[in-house]
């Protein structure tokens, strides 16, 4: 009878070693997480001064385009739409080829791995390495409205001096916004550019409507 006794005993002393040795490990774990995180910089969150310049920038560009918009609507020739559909077009091969040509640069100097751009997965590039693509990535997106626009207004025979003049205003502030990401990225400027050009597609749409 002792000897079963004894070997329960020493099974249940290594089970709390054990559980002791676990808990020890997650314990450090959880310290080395908590070390691993970057404490946040007060500097670099907003203070109302920047919300204070972002709207003051938005409401001077509001105006601004207000009075591109205002007035009678003169009939164009359908070519004074096509021309600033093509400079987008041409923006967005652009910032295309400074993509391609960031992302070869960087991995032919050893600063990027082509492992990362296989799986985008491990270890990342540096930020400014990416800020083409994510550029790119961008003129994907809300740029594909002014597409359609441009589209419906040909289809339509509504294009107008305000129309073109609020075609150019778009293409500028988003080739304004791709230039200002690569080569600063201060996001405040950057939001006052990506939200004017928003702005300039709104009142795009709208003379398009109004045209019609």
């Amino acid at each position: 009878m002792g000897g079963p006794s004894t070997s329960f005993g020493s099974l249940d002393v290594r089970t709390n070693e054990e559980a002791d040795v676990r808990q020890r490990e997650r314990m450090s774990k959880a310290t080395m997480s908590r070390e691993k995180v970057p404490k946040r910089d007060p500097t670099a969150e907003p203070a109302l001064l920047d919300y204070a310049q972002v709207a003051g920038v938005l409401t001077v560009v509001l105006a601004g385009l207000g009075a591109l918009a205002w007035g009678e609507s003169t009939p164009r020739p359908r070519e004074s739409l096509l021309t600033p559909l093509f400079a987008q077009l041409l923006l967005v091969a652009v910032v295309w080829l400074l993509m391609v040509a960031a992302r070869n640069a960087a991995i032919l100097r050893g600063i990027a791995s082509s492992e990362y751009f296989r799986s985008y997965s491990g270890e990342l590039p540096p930020e400014f390495v990416e800020r083409p693509a994510r550029a790119f990535n961008n003129l994907m997106q809300v740029p594909t409205l002014f597409y359609v626009g441009v589209t419906v207004a040909l289809a339509l025979d509504a294009v107008t001096d305000q129309l073109a003049a609020l075609g150019w205003a778009f293409v500028a502030l988003r080739s304004l916004h791709a230039g200002f990401y690569i080569a600063f990225n201060v996001v405040k400027w950057r939001f006052c550019l990506w939200m004017s050009s928003g702005l300039a597609l709104v009142f795009f749409w709208v003379e398009i409507a109004q045209s019609t």
